[in-house]
């Protein structure tokens, strides 16, 4: 029996479909395409040019052209220096299992050996709520229990 597709849109939609591995490879974040995304999306919305962008962050214009490529990953410290020539700050990133979770949420998830990480670790760690703390007082706060 022959499967024909009308489109290749059709075709590849029912690989996705069928193909767990496949899925999952798809809809893993491109991480230097993200971040060329989110510096284009904020250099436009401060209106200013590739080559503003660089003088202000004492850069050249090409390493801008470059990174918004998305085929160059930038390090923290170049992503730092562009936030700061934008008058504004970098969100530290995130691992994909930590998404929308703070604190005890992440052990919430799921149990620990699901996770790929063997058995659970000798020791718990809590916190106080952080929502006006600073990062000092944070980990001033953080009580280890073995």
């Amino acid at each position: 029996m022959k499967i024909t597709h009308p489109t290749f849109k059709a075709f590849f939609q029912e690989i996705l479909d069928t193909d767990l591995a496949m899925r999952q490879e798809y809809e893993k974040p491109d991480l230097a395409f993200e971040i060329a995304k989110m510096m284009i999306d904020a250099r436009i919305i401060k209106g200013i040019t590739q080559s503003e962008l660089a003088k202000k962050a004492k850069t050249s214009q090409s390493s801008i052209a470059r990174v918004e490529s998305g085929s160059y990953l930038p390090s923290l410290s170049f992503l730092q220096n562009i936030a700061q020539a934008m008058n504004t700050y970098l969100k530290p990133p995130k691992f994909g299992f930590m998404e929308n979770k703070t604190g005890s949420q992440y052990y919430e998830q799921e149990p620990y050996e699901a996770q790929g990480f063997g058995s659970r670790p000798p020791y718990n760690i809590t916190f106080g709520s952080t929502s006006t703390e600073t990062q000092k007082e944070w980990l001033a706060n953080a009580e280890v229990t073995v």
